[in-house]
């Protein structure tokens, strides 16, 4: 297991296409702000499109280019007036704490080629198997789209790790071998007694360093990277066993029931049973919408 196995096992990402748009020239979309466990992609797989984000700068998509929106900010995606082409739009799926987690480690939005590199063959596969299944659907397609389109996260945090630019978060983490191993020994044992000592111990160097060196990676402290791990981890236990809330707090390293409890309510707006209790409807599998944009 490496990092990445190790994230993306915390974050137990679903998905749904939403919609499979033909492109006319000068077409416009407008996408609001997406819900707090939802992250919009699109896939461009014809036509060039110039996406604008508020406070970001203008990002340029071409055919085979995957965007995810990772902070769900509101966007406007605007195409050429002199080309058509070919837009898929979904969302992927995440409880909140891993949604959290991934979103300190990657920025706000992130633009992903299948067609940059020979490595990039798995993510163009998968990307044409969705076009085929959404272009032309037939028995089981709703399903099958829904679990090509998780495996989407994988394949587009995969490719950016190997070759993505080097800038703190997620793939600068991930290039640093101390740090990647002391981050993924975290994932598999959050109930450690991770005081910062320890992290510094396994890392080889002084808490001073770890601190800088963790921060200067990962865009977060490792402190920081601890909580969102064993909340991660804390949500996923609480609604996948039937464990009590003390013995959760305990599996996840906490040395007493309250001071779980103060931490959950913190990160998370409930307390742990609360949120346990809290009611969840799962959202129906369908086929994406065919619609067509034209000129705004």
């Amino acid at each position: 297991m490496d990092l990445l196995d190790g994230l993306l096992q915390l974050a137990r990402v679903d998905a749904r296409l939403d919609a499979h748009c033909d492109l006319a020239a000068s077409w416009a979309l407008a996408v609001p702000a997406a819900g707090q466990h939802e992250m919009p992609f699109h896939v461009l797989l014809q036509g060039h499109a110039v996406v604008r984000l508020p406070g970001q700068p203008e990002l340029v998509l071409g055919p085979g280019d995957v965007l995810i929106v990772v902070g769900g900010d509101a966007h406007r995606l605007e195409g050429s007036a002199f080309a058509d082409g070919t837009l898929l739009c979904g969302r992927f799926l995440l409880p909140v704490a891993p949604a959290q987690l991934l979103g300190s480690l990657l920025p706000r939005a992130l633009r992903v080629s299948s067609t940059a590199s020979p490595g990039r063959v798995p993510l163009a596969s998968v990307l044409e198997l969705v076009r085929l299944e959404s272009e032309a659907p037939g028995s089981g397609s709703a399903a099958l789209l829904r679990h090509l389109c998780a495996a989407l996260l994988a394949l587009c945090l995969r490719a950016n790790w190997s070759d993505g630019e080097v800038v703190p978060g997620l793939v600068a983490l991930a290039r640093h071998p101390r740090l990647a191993e002391l981050a993924l020994a975290i994932i598999q044992r959050p109930a450690a007694a991770w005081a910062l000592d320890d992290m510094a111990q396994r890392a080889h160097w002084s808490r001073s360093s770890l601190i800088r060196a963790f921060q200067a990676a990962a865009g977060i402290s490792p402190a920081a990277f601890l909580l969102r791990v064993r909340m991660a981890e804390a949500c996923r236990q609480l609604l996948e066993g039937n464990g009590s809330v003390d013995a959760v707090g305990e599996a996840v390293g906490y040395a007493s029931a309250a001071a779980f409890q103060r931490a959950f309510k913190r990160e998370m707006g409930l307390t742990p049973a609360e949120w346990r209790l809290a009611p969840r409807v799962a959202e129906a599998v369908a086929l994406p919408r065919r619609m067509r944009l034209t000129a705004a």
